[in-house]
């Protein structure tokens, strides 16, 4: 039986969380003798796919209809093609064509369910995305803390999600952590309300007053919070200790940028799993970050926590982590240990190997 993977979300030239672990799972696919297929966007077939192994998908529409048409087109592609184990992020979900073929639904957060939606109409939006993963066979998810959400949110039991943790590209692993740190602070996260870059800056502030500057390097794409951010950067004159990079990186150089900081922080209010703090981790960072259920499954002892809504107790932890040793080999030892791509995509291997 090959296995599908599908993703209409997917951007093969875009490195974050969903596209990394599309391409990681994929290459473990591979890897693992397993026959494949990826559905994508036109224009986007991964690199490491081979000839055949890929179908795009195009459509000229926006918006809703652009979702009908992919909607249409996927259900008829999946009605043609031999019974396949599929998992699938995209919605709606074509449940009529998947009958035939063994289907993991994936999700990587819900948040739309919090405060961070998107959505224009939530109410409306949360019921059709839960009335949508209720038709799914089975559910993959990133976390066990998303798992739990599933169920408390869409009624979707916890023996009907499989749990399988995001990981690290081995090349975290190969590179040196020795090395002289010339960043104290780095948050790696697109301005988005979520990951509440305003709330560190505050924090930062408040180290300022006590005579404590601290270089900090935020790397993210341009959204909802960046204006306010650098407004607070203005009229705090943090200017020449904080330093905004919204540019494209390589997977390479984001992983520089770990081995050039001492310590990576994360004020989100919300995630699903939060990949940055493993990759830290592997890099030898010291991390701060929320005290939020997510980050204590990922992270546990190996972190530094504080109130994400207060950014007296941001600047406590922070102050205390600039004077605190880091054992940066055990760091790495502690994410190498459980949480490589070998390693985290070994459930959704048992669940592929009981129907070949």
């Amino acid at each position: 039986m090959d296995v599908v993977l599908v993703s209409f979300y997917y951007d093969k030239n875009f490195y974050c969380g969903a596209n990394k672990r599309f391409d990681e799972t994929g290459k473990f696919l591979k890897k693992n003798g397993y026959g494949l297929k990826v559905a994508v966007p036109k224009g986007h077939v991964p690199d490491w796919c081979d000839e055949g192994e890929a179908v795009e998908f195009e459509t000229r529409l926006a918006g809703p209809l652009r979702r009908v048409e992919l909607f249409s087109r996927l259900q008829s592609w999946l009605n043609d093609i031999p019974r396949s184990f599929v998992i699938s992020d995209f919605m709606p979900v074509p449940a009529r064509a998947l009958k035939k073929h063994v289907h993991y639904q994936l999700v990587h957060d819900l948040r739309n369910f919090t405060g961070f939606h998107r959505a224009k109409f939530p109410f409306i939006s949360r019921r059709w995305q839960a009335r949508q993963w209720r038709k799914s066979q089975k559910m993959l998810t990133v976390s066990s803390f998303t798992r739990q959400q599933l169920n408390r949110f869409c009624g979707i039991p916890e023996e009907n999600v499989i749990v399988s943790h995001n990981g690290i590209d081995a090349t975290y692993l190969e590179r040196d952590t020795s090395g002289e740190r010339t960043v104290d602070f780095l948050y790696i996260a697109h301005f988005e309300p979520r990951k509440n870059h305003p709330m560190l800056i505050r924090a930062l502030i408040e180290l300022k007053k006590r005579g404590i500057e601290i270089n900090t390097v935020l790397l993210g794409k341009k959204h909802e919070t960046r204006d306010e951010v650098q407004q607070l950067i203005a009229d705090h004159n943090l200017a020449s200790t904080v330093r905004i990079d919204d540019g494209s990186f390589t997977e390479q150089e984001l992983i520089s940028m770990y081995l050039d900081s001492k310590v990576f922080v994360t004020p989100a209010q919300y995630e699903g799993f939060g990949m940055p703090v493993i990759e830290a981790l592997a890099s030898g960072c010291q991390v701060c970050c929320s005290n939020i259920e997510v980050f204590h499954e990922v992270a546990g002892k190996n972190a530094l926590y504080f109130d994400p809504e207060n950014e007296h107790d941001i600047a406590e932890v922070l102050a205390r982590a600039l004077h605190q040793d880091v054992n940066r080999e055990e760091l790495r030892a502690v994410v190498e240990s459980a949480f490589t791509w070998d390693h985290t995509l070994q459930p959704l291997k048992q669940q592929i190997d009981k129907y070949s």
